[in-house]
């Protein structure tokens, strides 16, 4: 077995060693993290035996946790800091403090006599009337109504029906976007919420009506070819049980030159048989003329080809009644929801403004008492 080795060394010297591995000093928890009781703790907690376990666990699970350190309060916080100031350090501190709430008052007071942070509804109100002019052009689809009504109305005339459908066409047509887009554009709908919802609601509102609506202008159109045929076919037959086969012709193009494929196809067909039947006539007119000298076989003969040829027409036009609502339907959004829309807009615009009157600015009328009063 060997011997244990001993070393010997000069205990003075060793005193007067660099120690090259220091002692790390790790500052206490105390200041802004943890209070810490510099005086000791009045209720200690026991020493723990070596045996390994913490307290509260195993055969030390008798002995107290020892608590994790209690954060200080701000107020303590601050109170531990003004503790450790300089008489002239606290002076400074007070009257920075004095200076910085005075300055952000005087500010907040500035600025709301100056209206810094008011908002400015005069541009919304003002650019709402110039909208609303645009909308009561579209407020009704009552000429629209009389557009469907009125086509197949003979008594009607171009002249009467053509207003029905212009009238039509302006609703048709919706506003333009840029006066849409300029009171979007304004501070009272950027800057309020409420008015800024009631306007993205009525925006969207009209900008699906007036994709809804994008065929109503060819619709209109024919719808005007059919009313023209209707008071024109009408016409000849008020005057006459006879037609020519000029009338017939002109008549027909009406439809055969329009650019509707049923139109074209009912016309030519219509055509066909009216100039059968109106020629049978004429050849039956013509044999029952005494200067004709037809014999009684051959006048019988044109007289049943007459009959027949008329028959047919009459058929037809019967089994094949164009239906012009039917064939080609007249399809709007109705304007009267859009409008209210903008209606429930308009009065919060009209409301908002008159509760925050700009009199530089103007637009509402200022009665006796002071009050102001928006239309």
């Amino acid at each position: 077995m060997a011997s244990e080795e001993t070393v010997d060394y000069d205990e003075e010297k060793k005193a007067q060693q660099i120690d090259m591995v220091p002692v790390e000093e790790k500052e206490p928890l105390t200041g802004s993290s943890v209070l810490i009781d510099q005086e000791g703790d009045p209720n200690p907690l026991p020493e723990l035996p070596d045996n390994g376990f913490p307290a509260g666990y195993g055969p030390n699970e008798h002995i107290k946790k020892p608590e994790p350190p209690k954060k200080p309060s701000f107020k303590e916080r601050m109170s531990r800091s003004i503790a450790k100031m300089t008489k002239k350090q606290k002076i400074i501190t007070i009257t920075s403090v004095v200076l910085t709430i005075l300055v952000a008052t005087g500010i907040g007071v500035f600025l709301g006599i100056s209206g810094a942070f008011r908002i400015d509804y005069s541009g919304t109100y003002e650019a709402a009337r110039e909208l609303r002019t645009e909308m009561q052009r579209i407020k009704s689809n009552a000429s629209c109504d009389k557009v469907i009504d009125y086509v197949d109305n003979a008594y009607t005339n171009a002249q009467v029906y053509g207003t029905y459908v212009d009238d039509c066409r302006e609703v048709g047509k919706g506003v333009t976007t840029d006066v849409i887009t300029v009171l979007g554009r304004t501070e009272g709908v950027l800057k309020d919420n409420e008015i800024f919802r009631k306007y993205e609601t009525f925006r969207l509102a009209m900008e699906s009506a007036s994709t809804g609506n994008k065929n109503v202008q060819k619709v209109l159109d024919s719808y005007v070819i059919w009313h023209k045929w209707i008071i024109t076919k009408h016409g000849i037959e008020a005057r006459t049980t006879k037609w020519t086969e000029e009338e017939i012709e002109s008549t027909a193009a009406i439809l055969t030159e329009s650019k509707e494929e049923k139109f074209v196809e009912y016309g030519t067909k219509w055509a066909e048989l009216k100039l059968a039947a109106t020629k049978a006539q004429i050849a039956f007119d013509k044999a029952v003329d005494p200067s004709s000298n037809t014999d009684a076989e051959t006048m019988k003969t044109l007289l049943e080809e007459q009959k027949k040829a008329v028959e047919e027409y009459k058929t037809w036009e019967e089994e094949n009644k164009f239906v012009i609502t039917k064939e080609i339907p007249f399809e709007m959004v109705d304007m009267a929801v859009v409008y209210n829309k903008f209606t429930e807009l308009y009065d919060l615009i009209r409301e908002t403004y008159q509760n925050n009157y700009n009199r530089e600015k103007g637009g509402c009328k200022n009665l006796v008492d002071g009050s102001v009063v928006c239309d």
